[in-house]
C-alpha cells in the first residue's frame, strides 16, 4: 500500500484523484500480473473491471473470418485498457 500512496505524485492526477483521497482510492485497487500468454479478456467473456497498464506492452487483436489473427493496437505503459462502455456499464458480453 505505500509504495501506491508513494507514487501519488505519478499516478494520483491521471486517475483525477486528490491528495487526501488517494489513499482511499489505492484501497479499492487490486493489482494482477499477467504473462506474456495470458488475457485480460476474452471474446465473448463479460467485462468486470477497469483496467489500468501500469508497466508492460498489451496488444488488442481478434480473430476474422478468415481464421487470422489481426491486430489492432498497441497499449504501453501508463495506460488505460480500452474496454468498451457498454461491456463495462452494462456487463454484456464483448
Amino acid at each position: 500500500m505505500s509504495e501506491i500512496v508513494n507514487e501519488y505524485t505519478k499516478f494520483g492526477p491521471l486517475f483525477l484523484v486528490d491528495e487526501e483521497h488517494y489513499p482511499e482510492f489505492c484501497s479499492y485497487l487490486k493489482s494482477a500480473t499477467y504473462k506474456k500468454s495470458d488475457f485480460f479478456l476474452k471474446e465473448g467473456e463479460k467485462c468486470q473491471y477497469l483496467g489500468f497498464l501500469k508497466t508492460g506492452f498489451m496488444r488488442t487483436y481478434y480473430i476474422n473470418d478468415n481464421g487470422e489473427d489481426v491486430t489492432f493496437n498497441f497499449h504501453f505503459d501508463n495506460y488505460f485498457l480500452p474496454i468498451t462502455k457498454v461491456s463495462f456499464v452494462t456487463r454484456s458480453r464483448v
